[in-house]
């Protein structure tokens, strides 16, 4: 009998720091967001760092393999975008999408206080 009471509590406690972890790391949430790519650091020194007046600069950094990011127009939250098939060889496939409006579902986390949108798709906005 002793011996199931410790056999519960130990297990109680396992599954209550799995808990603890898991709310810890943050389940990710799938969103859909809709704003502008800008360049990640740009923006991050002067939220001016954006648009058609901007977007020369941008690609030229994303090129060199740089962070990109994406303002929500609706929030005004910037999101780190993340996804190794979208940032790959120095983010290629979002450069054209760079000081555009675009929708972008993904998944968000957060690391280190900043949010990180993992890109699912990315498609112009209409």
């Amino acid at each position: 009998m002793r011996q199931h009471v410790w056999i519960a509590i130990v297990l109680g406690l396992a599954l209550g720091l799995m808990g603890m972890e898991r709310a810890t790391l943050g389940l990710a949430q799938e969103v859909t967001v809709v704003g502008e790519i800008v360049d990640w650091n740009c923006y991050r020194k002067d939220a001016k760092n954006k648009g058609a007046a901007h977007r020369t600069c941008a690609i030229n950094c994303a090129k060199t393999g740089a962070p990109l990011g994406i303002v929500d127009e609706k929030t005004g939250a910037l999101y780190r975008l993340a996804g190794e098939s979208w940032t790959a060889n120095k983010n290629e496939k979002l450069i054209p999408f760079v000081a555009e409006r675009v929708v972008i579902t993904g998944t968000v986390t957060e690391k280190e206080g900043e949010k990180v949108l993992t890109i699912l798709s990315v498609e112009k906005a209409k």
